[in-house]
């Protein structure tokens, strides 16, 4: 029984690989297992965030439900389906984030206007941003021409992008920034930075991300709360071509969350988290 698998050993070994066990018996039967007891939940996070390359690697039968889903909403969300990822996302959250990588590779393509196979997506319902400066002139032969210079992210689905952030804030969040970092989350929050970065620095249209901005900075304001060392340390790591996560957090207009974060880490007796 789980009792016995979860019976305290004074070998570390030993308890890592029960806690294996378990993790391995909750991916291959995920809806017989009750993850009601703390003890439980533990271990199987233990396990998810030690063992992440492997667990990730393992064969679910809710991987192919989870997929389907979360590729239903970042195409046409809706509030029937976006209300039951969320439950999957609060009652199943280790089966979830087994999909970030694929949410994060849905979220670049919505950016980029086209699908994985290079087809335009459906204009309807599209935010289309445009260069500050307007066209650009180009010379062709004899003659000029006006030319609209597009880049990643001037395009986007807003209700893709505020569904999938529902999705994650609903996530617990002691399972989200441990196990959900390892798994892909860091490289999920990037691209939202990129976007929100795209619109008020280079198109100088914030208000095509004013709802995005808002639970995006829920979002990050939980984790600077839960694991305030781990959140400075990702404001310190570079993105290629765009400068420090850190940078980024500030010119996108959300700078005080380093600040608070930074002030918190000064308090002494503060019970940092992390």
């Amino acid at each position: 029984t789980i009792d016995c698998v979860l019976e305290h050993s004074n070998k570390a070994s030993s308890l890592h690989s029960r806690y294996l066990v378990l993790l391995r018996l909750y991916t291959m039967f995920p809806l017989r297992m009750t993850l009601g007891e703390s003890r439980l939940r533990h271990a199987l996070q233990e396990a998810s965030y030690d063992y992440h390359r492997p667990w990730l690697e393992w064969r679910c039968p809710l991987d192919g439900q989870v997929s389907e889903m979360l590729c239903n909403i970042t195409t046409s969300p809706h509030q029937r389906l976006c209300q039951s990822t969320i439950d999957i996302a609060k009652h199943h959250p280790l089966i979830l984030i087994r999909q970030l990588s694929l949410l994060k590779k849905r979220l670049i393509e919505d950016g980029s206007g086209v699908d994985s196979e290079n087809k335009s997506l459906i204009k309807r319902g599209r935010i289309q941003g445009r260069q500050f400066e307007g066209d650009t002139i180009a010379r062709v032969g004899s003659r000029d021409v006006k030319v609209s210079i597009i880049l990643w992210g001037y395009s986007f689905s807003e209700p893709v992008w505020t569904s999938v952030l529902d999705v994650l804030m609903s996530l617990p969040a002691e399972v989200a920034f441990t196990c959900g970092w390892k798994a892909g989350l860091n490289e999920v929050l990037e691209v939202y930075l990129k976007l929100l970065y795209t619109h008020i620095k280079i198109l100088h249209m914030e208000s095509n991300i004013e709802r995005i901005c808002e639970k995006f900075t829920i979002l990050l304001s939980s984790f600077a709360s839960c694991k305030s060392n781990d959140f400075q340390d990702w404001a310190s790591e570079k993105v290629f071509g765009w400068g420090t996560i850190g940078n980024l957090i500030e010119r996108c207009g959300i700078g005080h969350l380093l600040a608070a974060n930074e002030v918190s880490q000064q308090k002494p007796l503060d019970g940092n988290k992390s």
